[in-house]
């Protein structure tokens, strides 16, 4: 019960400092003959960068094991082409997407993705092609975190050797297979299909699975930097997690193109940006779950369809910077309905709070109202507005012909006291005291409130009828 209540043909420039020679263009596939001018000593690396949404050109770095780098362009289609003889495998490729970064949390970022490849016995001619995509990415996240490091991103800035093994390689495409097996062979893909390696022949069928996909990088809370990578499918149903006894789950393509059909006729669609307490768990939280979960079995599928987009651990600013809305938004057409329901971890403002109180002031907070209904924020910072961060997605529902409706958070199972006890009250404002050190304090719930009012839109009070239903039902153990 307390968890219901609660929870991306030109010349190209590569680094001077490199030694050797390296030089590459942007291309799409070569052909035999076109490789076979490559000299014996250089190394010709050339694949695909595919993700949906993605801008291009990317910006491709590779890596190899010395720590040595070299940086290529695609085309606008995704392709690349190096030659290089300054690299020595095993290496690591990152692709960043047309003005996009992928280290920063307090600013928008772009989609990011990341390949390893391992030689064997196929690639000693000097040919190698190597893939970067959501699946690629998985793969690099599962073998970065094996070597010690938060998620993809770091590996790839660590300044250290790669410590990548044929071990740690295989065993990230042996879980990949376990994942994607039955996608694989309904799409009629081959049984040994690798991600990284893949051919072009491949390319329309791979790049059907790949549009049922959202690649992400999660999210460091106590570090405030990009974790390992979150994979799902259009519907933002968690990929690659454990089943209620602990058993991978593979994709279920039947599944997503059923709700991709019930989506598509649907009458009436909502839409949710949310936090924790509106997400979706994967199977293994089990019975933990977000009101976003469950809020489809309030409805006859046939005529209104839940879109849950709702992310745990964010607030209404990091929710946009990170990327998920512009998933979610890619979805929406006049005459849907975007509920907004944020405040949970936009309070996340206590700088003085013991290890993470800078890092949340600089990536999750947004400052409330003052008593007085007024807009708080730092000098020449109105993104740290709550109000102005709730606008942004009113403001964007209405320019699209979407219904905004807003949402207070559900309530805390806390009682006056901070004990995990009814009687519930209202838990949604700061105030200084104790050592805390909030720049700005005031009622995040009212703050909905002013600002539902002032935009005249429709609001929810959510946080109210929660805790009405706790006290109503009482403690639960």
């Amino acid at each position: 019960m307390k968890g219901i209540l609660i929870h991306s043909t030109l010349a190209l420039c590569f680094f001077a400092t490199l030694t050797g020679c390296a030089s590459g263009t942007h291309l799409r596939p070569s052909n035999t003959s076109t490789l076979q001018s490559i000299p014996q000593n250089h190394l010709m690396i050339q694949g695909q960068v595919s993700a949906p949404l993605m801008r291009f050109p990317a910006t491709i770095t590779v890596k190899d094991q010395q720590g040595h780098r070299v940086v290529v362009k695609t085309d606008s289609q995704g392709y690349y082409r190096l030659s290089t003889s300054a690299l020595v495998p095993p290496l690591i490729l990152s692709a960043t997407e047309r003005n996009g970064q992928c280290t920063r949390e307090d600013r928008p970022m772009g989609i990011c993705l990341a390949a390893v490849y391992v030689p064997s016995k196929e690639s000693q001619s000097g040919q190698v092609r190597v893939n970067l995509n959501p699946l690629t990415d998985l793969m690099t996240s599962e073998i970065a975190q094996t070597a010690g490091y938060s998620g993809p991103e770091q590996f790839i800035e660590a300044k250290t050797s790669i410590a990548v093994t044929s071990e740690n390689y295989q065993q990230s495409l042996k879980h990949f297979h376990q994942i994607f097996d039955n996608a694989l062979a309904k799409l009629q893909l081959p049984a040994d299909f690798n991600p990284i390696t893949y051919s072009h022949k491949w390319y329309r069928d791979v790049q059907s699975l790949f549009s049922l996909l959202w690649v992400n990088r999660g999210y460091k809370s106590k570090k405030g930097i990009p974790s390992g990578t979150t994979l799902t499918d259009h519907f933002f149903r968690p990929i690659a997690v454990n089943d209620r006894d602990g058993h991978v789950m593979s994709v279920d393509l039947d599944s997503i193109y059923r709700k991709q059909r019930l989506v598509n006729q649907a009458q009436y669609r909502i839409f949710i940006v949310g936090d924790s307490t509106a997400s979706i768990y994967p199977d293994y939280k089990y019975p933990r779950m977000g009101w976003g979960q469950v809020f489809q079995q309030q409805f006859n599928p046939e005529k209104v369809q839940v879109i849950d987009g709702a992310k745990s651990g964010r607030s209404s600013r990091l929710y946009r910077n990170e990327g998920w809305f512009r998933y979610l938004s890619s979805m929406m057409r006049p005459g849907d309905y975007l509920f907004i329901e944020m405040g949970h971890n936009d309070e996340k403002c206590d700088a003085a709070k013991s290890g993470r109180g800078a890092v949340d002031v600089g990536n999750l907070c947004t400052y409330p109202n003052d008593a007085k209904g007024k807009m708080q924020y730092p000098q020449g910072q109105p993104q740290m507005s709550f109000a102005k961060s709730l606008e942004f997605y009113i403001h964007y529902a209405r320019s699209h012909g979407l219904i905004p409706v807003l949402l207070t958070p559900t309530t805390r199972f806390k009682n006056a006291h901070g004990k995990t006890l009814t009687p519930i009250v209202y838990g949604h404002k700061t105030k200084n005291k104790n050592g805390t050190s909030f720049a700005y304090v005031g009622d995040y719930s009212q703050t909905i409130k002013d600002t539902a009012r002032v935009n005249d839109v429709v609001m929810l009070d959510i946080e109210t009828r929660t805790i009405q239903f706790a006290n109503r039902v009482g403690n639960v153990h």
